[in-house]
């Protein structure tokens, strides 16, 4: 079939143009009946900008320093003073480090270590048999989106890792009680590949009625042990994405007009 296009104010609009990849060979096929019959006009409208718009899309949410690349270490080097942007308000330490291939696999030389973001990332360690790296967004909750946490989790060549982990999505009231969060994911040693990052994710949509709209969303990551002796856990690329839910109103627009449609097929058959 000839690509007319539909023509507005002399200026001719193609379908692959107009709307997005997945709708193209759909609107290829409504050409055809835009030009014959003003109601599939608007029926096709309605059903298509309704479909547009429960097809949301997942934005990025600003994690400052996601990869640690700041500030920049020399090839084996680490600063336990240096802000890895994640605070440890409990537990053990959290610092900076470029690791060598004695830590990680193709670390060497400012290489970026096997499933890890940069030749950077935080260390946590200690001997106290649990951990804590804590980071408060800038960006607020709001009911009916979905928050996806993604985190990278590394397991050393050389040390002991801790038995267990969790990465977290929490409200800012919340602070750091397993007891009192969103959302949890949780992983064991058994789960990390030796000398490797590995991602782990964690998702939570936020109801109508939750008191925790208008609050900030907060990211943290934690880890311990029931032997307390010197253990480590590498922490890399936090990403977080937000995806808008969407609203009765649009899904009832779209079914209105894919009815609309239906109905209008049945009639030409008739």
């Amino acid at each position: 079939m000839e690509d007319r296009g539909l023509t507005h104010h002399g200026r001719v609009f193609r379908p692959a143009e107009v709307f997005h990849p997945f709708f193209a060979l759909a609107a290829e096929g409504l050409v055809e009946m835009f030009t014959r019959n003003r109601l599939c006009v608007v029926l096709s409208v309605v059903a298509v900008l309704a479909l547009s718009a429960t097809c949301a899309q997942a934005a990025p949410i600003t994690v400052a320093n996601h990869s640690f690349q700041s500030p920049a270490l020399l090839d084996g080097a680490d600063q336990v003073s240096a802000s890895p942007s994640m605070a440890s308000p409990m537990g053990d330490a959290l610092y900076i480090q470029n690791p060598t291939s004695a830590m990680f696999n193709n670390a060497d030389g400012d290489g970026t270590p096997t499933g890890a973001d940069g030749s950077q990332y935080v260390v946590m360690a200690g001997a106290s048999g649990w951990g804590t790296g804590y980071l408060l967004l800038d960006y607020t909750i709001a009911a009916g989106e979905t928050y996806t946490f993604t985190a990278a989790i590394g397991k050393r060549l050389d040390r002991k890792v801790y038995d267990a982990g969790d990465i977290v999505l929490a409200a800012e009231s919340q602070g750091l009680a397993y007891a009192n969060l969103l959302a949890n994911t949780h992983f064991v040693a058994a789960d990390l590949t030796t000398g490797e990052f590995k991602d782990f994710s964690v998702s939570y949509t936020v109801p109508s009625d939750s008191p925790y709209v208008g609050q900030k969303l907060a990211i943290w990551i934690g880890a311990g042990s029931t032997v307390g002796e010197l253990q480590s856990m590498g922490i890399d690329n936090l990403r977080v994405n937000v995806t808008a839910v969407p609203e009765p109103a649009t899904l009832s627009l779209l079914a209105a007009g894919l009815i609309g449609l239906l109905c209008y097929a049945w009639r030409k058959q008739k």
